[in-house]
């Protein structure tokens, strides 16, 4: 008897750290997110981005003004590309120290993120993707803001983060908790689909991960989006966490992704 009660109130303890650690990292992936949203509206409000002359194609140095993006690049350190757009989506300029990506050239009006931006007046962040320029078909997302001049929109600049750094996140969450032994941590996209992991670089190099295969019924969790611990088979302990339900101090200030974090931890740990 005194057996099965230390037993469950291990299990319990042990759901707890799980759910505590797993909405930690959803708190701190919000706030890095918050601060790369922060980024870009920094950027859309530099003078050479809002330069009627880059806007409108007659820039005499665009090498010169393409440095400066490639400043933005070494500054911040998360990003590996950036490209400028007028408000017709027409490509304008894009950083060079990385090497030149060819979907930044192409016109950009036409899609959903550009004209969402010039509809709401906000801010953007992607849902992830695989670059065309990216051989190893590791994930990015990017951001995008709009370049206003006298309060009108006069274009869009687009800064690409490959998710490796959001996946340094997980990793950093996951060596402060190292009494919770085969903890992993993962993100999840609106979709299911998993694209970072504190353990290793996702990619979709093979079959895409998605959390149903370490959730059975993952959608219908999904859509209550709720917390929730519970017991999957007799292997593992899984925590879910929508970043909706963390960071209070940033509602309101990130556009609802539909992501959330998801840890699993052995049972015998």
């Amino acid at each position: 008897f005194p057996v099965t009660i230390a037993g469950r109130s291990l299990e319990t303890k042990i759901k707890q750290l799980s759910q505590d650690t797993t909405e930690a990292t959803a708190d701190k992936v919000a706030f890095f997110l918050k601060q790369r949203y922060g980024d870009i509206q920094v950027l859309a409000n530099a003078d050479f981005v809002r330069n009627p002359q880059m806007l409108n194609g007659s820039l005499r140095t665009p090498d010169q003004e393409a440095a400066k993006l490639d400043q933005f690049l070494k500054a911040y350190g998360v990003y590996d590309s950036i490209a400028v757009y007028d408000r017709e989506g027409t490509f304008r300029l894009q950083s060079q120290s990385k090497g030149t990506s060819l979907e930044n050239i192409r016109p950009q009006g036409g899609q959903a993120y550009f004209q969402d931006i010039l509809t709401t007046g906000k801010a953007y962040i992607s849902q992830p993707f695989v670059p065309e320029d990216e051989r190893t078909n590791k994930y990015s997302i990017f951001l995008a803001a709009p370049i206003r001049d006298k309060g009108q929109i006069v274009g869009v600049v687009r800064a690409r983060m490959p998710v490796r750094y959001m996946s340094d996140v997980l990793s950093s969450q996951q060596q402060q908790n190292p009494q919770e032994g085969d903890l992993t941590l993962y993100l999840v996209d609106q979709q299911g689909v998993i694209f970072a992991s504190s353990t290793e670089t996702v990619s979709t190099q093979g079959q895409t991960l998605t959390a149903e295969k370490l959730v059975p019924n993952f959608g219908s969790i999904q859509s209550l989006k709720e917390i929730e611990t519970r017991t999957v088979g007799r292997e593992s302990l899984v925590s879910y966490v929508p970043l909706e339900k963390v960071g209070q101090a940033f509602q309101g200030e990130l556009p609802d992704l539909g992501w959330s974090t998801l840890s699993t931890i052995a049972q015998d740990n």
